[in-house]
């Protein structure tokens, strides 16, 4: 919404490719599997939270993971 807001009246970006998607799709398994491994539960804000900061420290190489 704040994009389309900020960049009115802009053609609407592609959607993202595959293979991003797929790696996506990875961490958020890989993420759920380890979560329940530990004994925790996944609490949807929970993963959301540690989807921002993984996709953060992927665009801020100063961020460590």
């Amino acid at each position: 919404m704040v994009l389309r807001d900020v960049f009115y009246g802009l053609p609407k970006p592609p959607a993202p490719a595959f293979h991003i998607t797929k790696v996506v799709q990875d961490f958020e398994s890989v993420l759920l599997t380890h979560t329940r491994e530990k004994g925790f539960v996944p609490h949807q804000p929970w993963i959301a939270k540690i989807h921002q900061l993984w996709t953060l420290s992927k665009v801020h190489r100063g961020i460590n993971h």
